[in-house]
């Protein structure tokens, strides 16, 4: 059970730190001058969106892990921790399949850095559409940003539900619950952050970025191997 709690919580970090999670709600929040507030109760109805759609997906494949490894008891203690190296492996390879693809974009970051809105090019939002949303109602603001985050879960930690899966509906609810508030948490500090200094934030955070497939594919492997080593 120390393994989900450590698990989901690393997990949960590195992937609400991607400025995809919280960029557009800055900008947005800048551009509209919404006070800490608003900023914060609109950026927690954001992170309903894509944290139950995340869930919801994830507790299918929890429900699955679970019938697996009692299907295949013999192999439980090989069978999670082969998926969690396996997937590991695979975002990893994902995550520098194309890597002259992600250097010519830090090239075009560096260049354009001293523009707030050239960042957006790294996300699912263009920068065209972010001016455009900006001028429109907060209603509207809200539902192309909450449209793109509920159509953008998070695979890595679906990828870790089939592990939760194994301890039944107590794994599978820590997890949700760790990466419920760490996500919402995470998103909320870094979009009031990003609104007061958002070249720095999203300079720091660029990283997560580029990298959050390696970087969550790392600690599924790392999970996956002390998982075989140790019974935590």
């Amino acid at each position: 059970m120390f393994q989900i709690i450590i698990g989901s919580s690393l997990l949960s970090i590195s992937h609400a730190l991607i400025p995809h999670h919280w960029l557009p709600l800055a900008l947005a929040s800048k551009s509209e001058n919404w006070s800490a507030k608003e900023t914060a109760w609109i950026t927690i109805l954001i992170g309903l969106m894509h944290t139950f759609s995340t869930i919801i997906i994830g507790i299918i494949i929890g429900i699955i892990g679970y019938k697996l490894m009692n299907t295949f008891q013999s192999l439980e203690n090989f069978l999670a921790p082969a998926v969690l190296i396996g997937l590991g492996i695979f975002f990893i390879i994902k995550n520098f399949i194309r890597p002259e693809h992600h250097h010519h974009q830090d090239d075009e970051h560096e260049h354009n850095s001293h523009h707030h809105h050239d960042h957006t090019t790294h996300h699912h939002l263009s920068e065209e559409e972010l001016k455009t949303i900006s001028k429109k109602s907060r209603k509207a603001i809200i539902s192309a940003i909450g449209t793109m985050m509920i159509f953008s879960p998070c695979i890595e930690i679906e990828a870790f539900y089939f592990t939760a899966g194994k301890f039944g509906w107590t794994g599978i609810t820590i997890l949700s619950v760790i990466y419920f508030f760490i996500t919402i948490s995470v998103m909320i500090s870094c979009v009031i952050l990003g609104k007061k200094g958002l070249d720095m934030i999203n300079k720091r955070l660029h990283f997560f970025e580029h990298h959050s497939r390696a970087i969550a594919g790392s600690i599924l492997i790392i999970l996956g191997v002390l998982s075989t080593v140790i019974q935590f």
